[in-house]
């Protein structure tokens, strides 16, 4: 028993040093999740994905998913962001997108950014910009993957941050981590959701 904590022991020791995103690593099972959450219990929301409470989490962010795959455990990550109060030209919430692009870029490299507004939208002046992004007229989001060069480590295939809108004052920022084993989750469960044919 002595012999089984010591290895339990240097085991999440190892995790810890070496964790990526929040402290979690692609295929943690769900009470490994558990274990390194601090021993907060994760709660089922649907389909595999719970809602957490990282040990180690950024002061922008307030809600955490994961998506645990009973066999292939922990293959994607999401965090959704706490408001941030703003003027109609979304000058807050660029800000801190900008902030959060940049510490990203610091420890995964290159990403490519998409700052776009619809050809024809009619949220087209400055003081529209977050009126826009409400409506899913604008876009304002990066990613990180093979084809932006970026230095991808910890199993991870692809980073995914955006900026979104509550209202005209009101915006908040997502981010997702997708690791190497979630294709094959996805393709599995649309695999079995085709056996209802």
């Amino acid at each position: 028993m002595k012999k089984f904590t010591l290895c339990l022991i240097f085991l999440l020791i190892s995790i810890s040093l070496f964790a990526a995103p929040f402290g979690l690593s692609m295929g943690m099972s769900l009470n490994l999740v558990k274990i390194t959450c601090g021993g907060r219990e994760p709660v089922l929301i649907k389909d595999g994905i719970y809602r957490i409470v990282p040990a180690k989490q950024h002061p922008y962010f307030e809600n955490y998913y994961a998506w645990i795959d009973p066999v292939k455990g922990l293959n994607y990550i999401k965090a959704i962001g706490k408001d941030i109060e703003t003027s109609s030209y979304g000058i807050d919430v660029k800000s801190k997108f900008s902030y959060l692009e940049d510490g990203i870029s610091k420890t995964y490299g290159k990403c490519q950014r998409t700052d776009y507004l619809m050809y024809d939208s009619i949220w087209d002046e400055p003081r529209d910009w977050m009126s826009a992004l409400k409506n899913d007229d604008r876009y304002l989001f990066s990613i990180w993957d093979a084809s932006t060069n970026a230095t991808l480590k910890d199993s991870i295939t692809s980073i995914f941050l955006s900026a979104e809108a509550e209202d005209s004052n009101t915006g908040y920022i997502i981010l997702e981590y997708e690791f190497k084993n979630h294709d094959a989750v996805q393709k599995e469960k649309e695999s079995k959701d085709l056996e209802a044919f």
